[in-house]
């Protein structure tokens, strides 16, 4: 990958000998040994871990056939440690994913759970299923599969109502438990900001989908019950959700940010970006 020798020193200081110290009431304890991990929230750590997995990853890519797209074939997924693999041919390329994994294991000490693992049969005859599911430990999931948050249908016209419809009902009992604290308009405002809009915001980001219209009506009717405590409002939408440079307070409009979202995919995707 072109890294050099003196990277390999830098490395060496940082992770050969690490030390650590306890704060309590302010008092710094005496350092000792880290002997087990890194120091918590070290920043250098998962992008090590990126590094070392790329071999693995590249090695999936020779060795699998995967589901061809527009531009190419689309193999594997990776974040971290959670992989998602797309496999076409999965009597040939399962085994060949697990014993990339076994040797990838007893070089690098990572293992993979096979009870935690899950397919998802999207196009598998029920023959090749029944063989899969005898030759395989992995859980067969019914009708979705959960990746980093997001439930991936069988079926991509479900998409909305596997993903949304939860998590507003999740949204909607933790609004209604912060509806019975004394917070003012403004603070409630806030509270939209910081606990209801990045989990909304994600699911716009990484769900390229058409979102029905009286979803947004069902969101701004709750945001507004929420800021006013049920009460009549007594600023106009318009004004809650302009910015604060225009003469507004800032309210989140879910249906402006569902937009930008997707324009800022369109205009990557023509830049090249």
């Amino acid at each position: 990958m072109g890294i050099s020798g003196e990277f390999y020193t830098w490395i060496a200081a940082l992770y050969s000998e690490p030390t650590a110290s306890v704060k309590v009431n302010g008092a710094l304890s005496c350092p000792f040994r880290v002997r087990n991990g890194t120091r918590q929230g070290c920043p250098l750590s998962p992008l090590l871990f990126a590094l070392s997995l790329e071999p693995f990853l590249e090695s999936i890519r020779n060795n699998i056939q995967g589901i061809p797209g527009r531009t190419g074939e689309h193999k594997v997924g990776a974040y971290a440690d959670d992989l998602l693999f797309f496999v076409a041919s999965p009597l040939e390329s399962l085994p060949a994913i697990l014993e990339e994994f076994r040797i990838y294991g007893e070089l690098a000490n990572l293992q993979i759970n096979m009870l935690k693992s899950e397919i998802l049969d999207i196009s598998v005859p029920t023959w090749e299923q029944t063989r899969l599911k005898d030759s395989f430990r992995f859980r067969w999931c019914e009708g979705a599969m959960s990746y980093l948050g997001i439930r991936l249908p069988a079926r991509l016209d479900t998409l909305f109502e596997d993903n949304f419809p939860p998590l507003w009902r999740t949204l909607t009992a933790e609004l209604l438990t912060w509806s019975k604290m004394h917070i003012s308009w403004f603070g409630r405002i806030s509270v939209l900001k910081m606990n209801v809009l990045p989990r909304l915001l994600y699911l716009f980001q990484t769900l390229p989908i058409r979102i029905p219209t009286s979803f947004f009506a069902l969101m701004k009717s709750a945001f507004l019950r929420f800021v006013w405590r049920a009460s009549r409002p007594r600023v106009r939408w318009t004004v809650l959700v302009r910015a604060k440079s225009g003469g507004g307070v800032a309210l989140p409009d879910p249906h402006w940010y569902y937009i930008a979202t997707h324009l800022l995919r369109v205009i990557e995707w023509s830049t090249g970006g």
